[in-house]
């Protein structure tokens, strides 16, 4: 839902620009909704990493236009990709931290009854269930992360300039 509000398609180049879709496409296994999660990532990981309010950037990159700000604040002249790299990279070392800590990805996932499992029987979500451990695995997978445990690969490992937490 964040993302449909957030408008990073018009600043962030790999961002899946929203348009109006059949409601039940939201609870697909796709790249593109993999590819708005990790938007929504890596934009909540520049927002966490410049001690901004998440609330605030919930209403969008019009709204609460972080971006320009470092942009102003460093002196930089950073793209938005740029900047989405750095919470890319922040999320990466998240992963890797819990990982090495012993905090499997697998853990995070949302109870099954979240999920849809068994469906609702009523209201808007009646009937309405998805595939979780799928949608996890095609966003490690748009994360360059192994599809099957969520542990980052030596590629994006290779993304965090040297830093090792193993």
């Amino acid at each position: 839902m964040i993302y449909n509000v957030s408008n990073l398609w018009s600043k962030v180049s790999w961002a899946p620009k929203v348009t109006k879709m059949p409601k039940k496409e939201e609870y697909e296994v796709s790249e593109a909704n993999a590819l708005k999660a990790k938007a929504n990532s890596c934009y909540k990981m520049v927002t966490d990493g410049v001690g901004g309010c998440w609330f605030a950037a919930s209403l969008g990159i019009q709204n609460w236009p972080v971006f320009d700000w470092l942009n102003a604040a460093t002196g930089w002249h950073r793209s938005a990709d740029a900047y989405m790299e750095i919470g890319e990279r922040i999320q990466t070392l998240r992963q890797m931290f819990n990982i090495k800590h012993g905090i499997h990805p697998m853990d995070f996932k949302i109870t099954d009854r979240l999920a849809g499992h068994p469906p609702l029987e009523n209201g808007p979500l009646a009937e309405k269930a998805f595939d979780i451990e799928g949608m996890m695995k095609m966003y490690w997978t748009v994360f360059g992360w192994d599809s099957d445990t969520g542990d980052p690969t030596h590629s994006a490992k290779r993304m965090l300039g040297g830093i090792n937490l193993d």
